[in-house]
């Protein structure tokens, strides 16, 4: 993978914050480091935060929610 440009790491930093701030999201460490590499691995070139945030939201939802 080629480094991300700093406007990339935003968007990617952004959407990963996003999510991980969520009243949803099970914040644990290895939640937020698997969460933090999903969201990585779904970025592409030219995605902005809107994409990619409808992009990864739903699964991030299914895998990282709490359980009640």
């Amino acid at each position: 993978m080629n480094a991300l440009s700093p406007r990339e790491y935003d968007v990617v930093q952004a959407v990963f914050r996003s999510i991980a701030q969520s009243d949803w999201f099970d914040r644990t460490i290895e939640n937020e480091k698997a969460c933090a590499r999903f969201v990585l691995s779904q970025y592409h070139d030219g995605m902005d935060y809107a994409v990619l945030f409808a992009l990864c939201e739903p699964s991030a939802r299914e895998r990282y929610s709490r359980r009640d």
